[in-house]
């Protein structure tokens, strides 16, 4: 009989102590996540594209890795990371797969995680979303994504908090600016940045298809970076000249997030028209006007003034102020459109006038669709489609662009397939023609 009440005081201990271990989870200190399949040479981590997807990645000083917990009521805490900061916490889908991400910090089910004591200082996370039923784990294959798995007695589920740093208030010595940013330019669009920095300013230009160059207040350029992603909210790159420095052009917050961190104010965000994005020219060719499209990724046509197919020519580069092609058909003859110069060369010399270069909205470059009932947007790789009161419905892979449409499927619906055709201003549903586009946006 002490035996047995000696067992049964062990047990009430352990559960209590396992309570309290949770509940010392303090907000105020960053933690690193390791899971004992994977051990302590793994951290649960965010990539620094414009996915932002939950990875594990090799254990290091790195922001995102530093995950803080932030209590939401009824012993549930929102994860956000020091890389993303907290405009960003890590949700499940929606759809059959339940893959986590990195989704916009909001008042959602699936970001609300439980800690559940197994014993040994290990940790199983679960969401509200999904359940007791589904548990954080980690694919036993190279890659070792996490996902979420049937609740079980498996290594990837038990997960070990590790104390890091104390959360520091972000000191900021810049001028706080609240401007009003156009709101037509979004982190899918931008190519131009200009932010405010105490007592000098200075300007984050796109100066090729992935390249981005970081200019003072005179015009010096001062740093080059690598753009990794974009989403509708931010531009996300990476500085490999000084040890993978990451930075964030959040529009929405409308900050210069270096490694995480809010340092600067945005003040002005544009879409400007040049090399980076030109994909209609119209030239003077002999008194006559033609023109230059673009047709699809990578490829142009030059078109006549009737409108008559003249030859096609495959795009090798662009910069901040022309766009660079070839055509095959003819020995490899080279074409710059130079719209800063505003001229069309021909390997290297100038041959006509350019009249005017613009971008024009269609299915190459498109990133949101309206209809009467209401829309699909573009979010990173993913597509979304949202009623009339903003609430999102579908989740869409794209599959494929033209000129004149972008091209869905719904897995979860049985593959189900969506046309945007910016040509015939509808939106067609495994081919039939369901809705009217009432607007583009790229």
């Amino acid at each position: 009989m002490k035996n047995l009440k000696l067992l049964i005081t062990i047990a009430f201990c352990l559960l209590v102590s396992f309570a309290i271990n949770a509940q010392d989870i303090d907000p105020n200190y960053y933690y690193r996540l390791t899971n004992s399949f994977l051990k302590e040479g793994r951290s649960l981590d965010t990539y620094s594209n414009g996915k932002n997807e939950p990875f594990m990645g090799k254990t290091g000083s790195y922001s995102g890795q530093m995950w803080k917990f932030t209590p939401t009521g009824n012993g549930y805490y929102r994860l956000t990371n020091a890389f993303l900061g907290d405009d960003r916490s890590l949700d499940t889908y929606s759809d059959g797969n339940n893959k986590p991400f990195m989704g916009k910090t909001g008042n959602y089910s699936g970001q609300y995680w439980k800690l559940t004591a197994v014993g040994n200082g290990y940790y199983r996370l679960t969401n509200s979303f999904l359940k007791e039923g589904r548990s954080l784990d980690t694919y036993s294959d190279g890659k070792n994504a996490p996902f979420m798995g049937k609740t079980g007695n498996y290594s990837g589920q038990m997960w070990k908090l590790t104390k890091l740093s104390k959360i520091k208030p972000v000191k900021e010595d810049i001028v706080e600016i609240k401007p009003q940013l156009d709101p037509n330019v979004k982190g899918t669009n931008v190519n131009m940045v200009e932010f405010n920095a105490g007592k000098s300013t200075g300007v984050f230009r796109q100066i090729s298809l992935k390249k981005w160059g970081e200019y003072d207040a005179k015009g010096k350029k001062k740093f080059q970076f690598e753009e990794t992603g974009r989403d509708e909210w931010s531009v996300y790159m990476i500085d490999k000249s000084r040890g993978g420095m990451r930075i964030a052009l959040d529009l929405w917050q409308k900050k210069v997030k270096i490694d995480g961190k809010p340092y600067y104010g945005i003040t002005k965000a544009k879409s400007l028209t040049n090399g980076t994005n030109i994909n209609t020219v119209v030239f003077n060719d002999k008194g006559k006007t033609s023109s230059f499209k673009q047709t699809a990724l990578k490829k142009w046509e030059e078109y006549d003034a009737a409108g008559k197919l003249k030859w096609k020519f495959e795009e090798t580069h662009r910069d901040e102020w022309s766009i660079y092609l070839v055509d095959k058909s003819r020995d490899n003859m080279k074409i710059a459109l130079d719209a800063w110069q505003k001229k069309v060369k021909i390997d290297g010399k100038p041959y006509y006038d350019i009249t005017d270069a613009s971008v024009v909205t269609n299915g190459l470059n498109v990133k949101t669709v309206n209809y009467e009932k209401g829309s699909f947007s573009q979010n990173g790789i993913k597509w979304h489609e949202f009623d009339a009161s903003g609430k999102k419905k579908w989740s869409f892979d794209e599959t494929g662009r033209d000129q004149w449409s972008v091209y869905l499927i719904d897995k979860t619906r049985g593959g189900m397939k969506i046309q945007l055709d910016l040509h015939t201003k509808n939106i067609l549903i495994d081919g039939k023609a369901t809705y009217k586009i009432t607007e583009s946006l790229r």
